[in-house]
């Protein structure tokens, strides 16, 4: 499977792309109270890693792909059938799950492979309220 993270910035409101690995606030290779981040582009920090950043919601890849070949990540809204749907990661079942408005599961209806990622619920908020 191919490991793909992201993460939304809230403070800057922006997406961080290509994330290689994450410090956790108060972890053991990270002992501040905000997150290190490692990434593929160089930050402006020493060997592309950049600490001190709060406020991040990590995101991880699907390993699937919509009809476009754009990967889809956790949180993800894509159009399916004239129906917008998000994708999260459920952590009990160790698997994804699409979810519509009303907020109910219907994974055996969707077709991924048929969908258009269309935005996220962090950057296009107004375009779905789960």
């Amino acid at each position: 499977m191919d490991i793909r993270i992201r993460a939304w910035d809230k403070t800057n409101k922006e997406m961080i792309h290509d994330l290689i690995c994450f410090y956790p606030p108060n972890s053991e290779y990270n002992k501040g109270d905000a997150w290190g981040i490692s990434h593929s582009n160089k930050f402006n920090s020493d060997n592309g890693y950049m600490w001190g950043v709060r406020d991040l919601i990590p995101m991880i890849y699907s390993g699937v792909k919509d009809k476009k070949g754009n990967p889809i990540f956790e949180g993800d809204i894509l159009k399916f059938n004239g129906i917008l749907w998000e994708c999260r990661f459920c952590p009990l079942e160790f698997t994804f799950v699409w979810v519509i408005p009303d907020g109910s599961y219907h994974s055996y209806e969707f077709k991924y492979w048929e969908s258009e990622v269309i935005g996220n619920i962090y950057k296009n908020p107004e375009l779905i309220k789960i």
